[in-house]
């Protein structure tokens, strides 16, 4: 089996990738991410493990949202753009919000 080629602009192609490099990031966010649990009965606190749970996945989510903005680029250019769009979108605005 080949790849198969595709009709996708260079625009989209770049976007899928910079939509990504959060992804760059994770090693960093899950050794801080350990850091949850410092307190002495935070493995026993259920909203410190959702939390621990909801940062340590967001690479699923970015890859998710790639694998679905593909799929959608066919049908409706429009939601592709926005899905690969919005990480892009929150991680600037997290990161000059923090800084």
């Amino acid at each position: 089996m080949g790849l198969k080629k595709t009709n996708k602009n260079i625009a989209f192609r770049t976007l899928r990738i910079v939509s990504l490099l959060p992804i760059g990031f994770w090693p960093f966010v899950f050794m801080m991410s350990l850091l949850f649990f410092d307190e002495r009965n935070a493995s026993k606190n259920l909203m410190i493990w959702g939390l621990f749970t909801a940062v340590n996945s967001y690479p699923v989510i970015l890859i998710v949202n790639l694998l679905i903005s593909n799929r959608l680029y066919s049908k409706s250019k429009i939601a592709a753009y926005a899905l690969l769009l919005w990480p892009i979108i929150l991680f600037l605005y997290l990161t000059f919000k923090i800084s």
